[in-house]
């Protein structure tokens, strides 16, 4: 492989990807996106704080509505749902259910065993300068967007 570092970022999220979303892998975790995942596991990160359909698009980097799609899909799937505030009857507060809750529980391992698979013969300190970078050109694009730059 050439020095293309996007490339190599690309295989390694594919990879990573088709070990918890390709369907018929391990269990029912195979059902739920990336995208729902990550708002799950955003809500789980909040704990009893009330969270709202804006409060995720922030959170996950995604537009309005999408979100609201990503939520639809979810509310059906019985993973999430929605109550009317008690103090703005316009918004909706966003709750877990027992379901979401037990598959969270799930990629836990999931997520525990990966880490292991990944990080195999790789030093501590080789980890700490991958998650440097890593966040130096996360922060890199970001900077790019905010100026509003088009390639």
């Amino acid at each position: 492989m050439d020095n293309n570092i996007l490339l190599e970022i690309k295989v390694l999220d594919k990879l990573l990807g088709r070990f918890f979303f390709k369907p018929g892998t391990m269990d029912e975790m195979a059902s739920i996106t990336q995208s729902q995942m990550q708002i799950l596991d955003y809500i789980v990160k909040c704990g009893k704080n009330e969270i709202y359909q804006k409060d995720l698009e922030e959170a996950v980097d995604l537009r309005r509505a999408t979100v609201s799609g990503i939520l639809q899909t979810m509310e059906k799937n019985q993973l999430i749902t929605r109550v009317i505030d008690d103090t703005d009857t316009r918004t909706k507060k966003i709750i877990l259910t027992k379901e979401s809750e037990k598959r969270i529980a799930k990629n836990r391992e999931k997520v525990v065993m990966l880490q292991k698979i990944t990080t195999e013969g790789i030093s501590d300190e080789d980890l700490e300068t991958f998650r440097i970078v890593l966040r130096k050109m996360t922060q890199n694009v970001q900077e790019f967007y905010k100026k509003g730059m088009n390639i």
